[in-house]
């Protein structure tokens, strides 16, 4: 997705949008189609399923922190990540420089293992956008809990991740983000 693309169809309903100066992104040596796209579009300041990017005054956002703020208790291979921001549990979402820029998620309950979530910062906001439509069409359907109380089917948690699938397949492998964050929403059906 272009960043262009992704700020139409957010849209001014959305939570605000960070995005990041060039000056700052220049400092953090990321390809320059995620350079692009965090300095057009940027991200939003949270969004589903529980994701937060950071604070609308970009001095205060995890976007581009030096490597070593997160991650300076663990081992050199982690200065390979940029955090982004973060899940609803504090496990950072990070890019992996040294792998493509693919966006990580990385277990703090599980030593800081990362574990694929996305294969660019294009694909995520896709499936940002795709999560968004997904909750707000079942508050539309079914009321303002709908989504909190887990009051969707099976048949549309598939027909979301066969959306999603298109963008980016790799994102439902086993032990990824996104098949955990289904998991867990299976689970939590009619709750």
């Amino acid at each position: 997705m272009r960043p262009q693309e992704f700020m139409e169809r957010w849209g001014p309903d959305g939570d605000p949008c960070i995005v990041l100066s060039q000056e700052r992104l220049r400092k953090i040596n990321l390809k320059a189609s995620t350079s692009e796209f965090l300095a057009v579009a940027g991200l939003p300041q949270s969004a589903a399923p529980f994701l937060s990017f950071g604070e609308l005054n970009e001095a205060s956002s995890p976007f581009g922190l030096k490597r070593s703020t997160v991650f300076d208790h663990l081992g050199g291979e982690y200065e390979r990540f940029i955090v982004l921001g973060f899940d609803g549990s504090g496990n950072p979402i990070a890019i992996d420089t040294a792998n493509d820029d693919q966006v990580v998620w990385l277990d703090h309950e599980d030593g800081f293992r990362h574990a694929y979530m996305n294969s660019s910062i294009g694909a995520l906001a896709t499936f940002l956008l795709g999560y968004r439509d997904f909750v707000q069409d079942l508050l539309n359907a079914k009321g303002e809990y709908a989504f909190l109380n887990g009051e969707y089917e099976d048949h549309e948690l598939a027909e979301l991740q066969q959306k999603l699938e298109l963008v980016d397949s790799r994102a439902f492998d086993s032990g990824t983000f996104w098949t955990q964050e289904l998991g867990t929403m299976k689970s939590g059906q009619g709750s």
